[in-house]
C-alpha cells in the first residue's frame, strides 16, 4: 500500500483521509490503513525525511542565533 502511494522508508504520514495523525496511537493508524487497504481513494499527506531534517536543522540554527550563550556566563552585566 505504501509503496503504491510513493511513501518511502522514514517518511512521516502527517494525515490520512483529512484526519491529522499527530496524537493518534500507532495501532489505530495501522488499523485504519488495514481496513482501507483496498479503497481506491486514500488521501495521504506525507512529510519526506529530507524535509524534516532540513526543518530541524533550520530551527536549530535559528534558535542558536537568537541569543549569545556566552552572555549567560559573563561576569560583567550586559549593556542593553
Amino acid at each position: 500500500l505504501a509503496n503504491r502511494a510513493g511513501i518511502e522508508p522514514d517518511d512521516c504520514i502527517v494525515s490520512l483521509n483529512h484526519t491529522p495523525l499527530l496524537n493518534i496511537p500507532y495501532e489505530d493508524v495501522l488499523n485504519t490503513l488495514k481496513k482501507n487497504r483496498n479503497d481506491s481513494n486514500l488521501d495521504f499527506v506525507v512529510a519526506k525525511k529530507s524535509y524534516l531534517l532540513k526543518s530541524r536543522q533550520k530551527n536549530a540554527v535559528l534558535s542558536n542565533t537568537q541569543s549569545d550563550p556566552s552572555e549567560k556566563y559573563s561576569d560583567t552585566p550586559s549593556n542593553t
